[in-house]
Formats: structure tokens, C-alpha cells, sequence
């Protein structure tokens, strides 16, 4: 079930496959920005940014249909991992910014 308040949800692990079907996550690497792009809103979306040591870095922004801007201009250089939730699943994207 899920609480639109903190964004949380029991997760089931999606094929990324599936995922990219879903959401499409460019540019990457980046540099300033970071565009999710939810292309059926069927369900709620979230996403949260972490970085290689869990913590976090952006917490339980909800997603609009079509294209959703993240700035990542003032976030160090690194990798960092995406979670992208829904009514149901979650998934990983890896993301690497280089300014």
C-alpha cells in the first residue's frame, strides 16, 4: 500500500526493461540536470537520490506525468543511486554526475 506522504511502499524488484518502458531517465552522465520522465501515469511516482554510502541525498519527490527536472548543479561529483517507486515496485538506476 502506499502513504502519498513519505512516498512509501512495499517494493517488489521490476525488470529494468520494464522500468525503461515506464520512466526514462536522461541525461547520463550529467552535469546540472537530470530529467525523469514518466511516460504512462498510471500510478503514483516518487524518486530519492543516495549517494554509494545510503545516504540520502534528495527524499520522496513525487513525479508528474511527462518530463520531471531535477537539478544537480549544487550535488557533488560522483556516483549516486536513482529509486524510483511506484504503487508497487521500485527500481535503481545507477547516475553519475560530472560537472
Amino acid at each position: 500500500s502506499l502513504d502519498s506522504t513519505n512516498c512509501s511502499c512495499q517494493s517488489t524488484d521490476i525488470e529494468n526493461s520494464l522500468a525503461d518502458a515506464v520512466v526514462e531517465i536522461y541525461p547520463n552522465p550529467t552535469s546540472n540536470y537530470l530529467v525523469l520522465s514518466i511516460k504512462t501515469l498510471s500510478e503514483y511516482y516518487c524518486y530519492s537520490l543516495y549517494d554509494l554510502l545510503g545516504r540520502v541525498i534528495i527524499d520522496n519527490n513525487r513525479l508528474q506525468a511527462g518530463p520531471n527536472i531535477i537539478r544537480t548543479a549544487e550535488i557533488l561529483n560522483g556516483t549516486y543511486f536513482l529509486k524510483v517507486k511506484s504503487n508497487a515496485n521500485e527500481f535503481f538506476k545507477t547516475i553519475i554526475i560530472n560537472h
